[in-house]
């Protein structure tokens, strides 16, 4: 069975990692613009960007948008992290957008079509933004394993 690389991280400057913005539900939730501008990427490669009445969406933790990917729903979470040299990783992954009942049956994990993956990692791999990409397997990143990742998806 093939084993598909589903969490991503990154380095990038060009981003804020350093201004506090208002609407930020916590201090350092930086991320907004980075979501805006993964946001714009996604749709220039002919995916549809869902918004709701604040674009793009917050969490405690981070950012994320909200997309049709080949008539399948996905929302991309992204936000960051300090490294071991204080340095803010950015860190993200992709899930189905399940609608109101799927999170309770494990719905945001089942059915994440690799062609979902495939168009985040073509805009990330080919920006000059993006520095030092990448993709890791779930279970060896929730173990706080990160030796396995790789610049490939699988």
């Amino acid at each position: 069975m093939e084993m598909l690389r589903t969490i991503f991280t990154f380095y990038s400057s060009s981003f804020n990692t350093k201004q506090t913005k208002k609407h930020y539900i916590n201090p350092n939730n930086y991320g907004d613009d980075l979501a805006v501008w993964l946001a714009d990427e996604i749709k220039k490669l002919g995916a549809i960007i869902e918004t709701e009445n604040e674009f793009p969406g917050q969490e405690d933790s981070g950012w994320y948008v909200n997309f049709i990917h080949n008539k399948k729903s996905y929302c991309l979470i992204i936000g960051s992290r300090p490294d071991d040299n204080n340095k803010l990783e950015w860190v993200g992954w992709i899930e189905r957008n399940p609608g109101f009942f799927g999170p309770f049956f494990g719905g945001r994990n089942k059915n994440v079509g690799r062609e979902a993956f495939q168009l985040i990692n073509k805009i990330l791999s080919s920006s000059d933004k993006i520095i030092n990409l990448r993709w890791h397997l779930k279970k060896d990143f929730d173990k706080g394993n990160e030796g396995s990742a790789g610049k490939e998806l699988f």
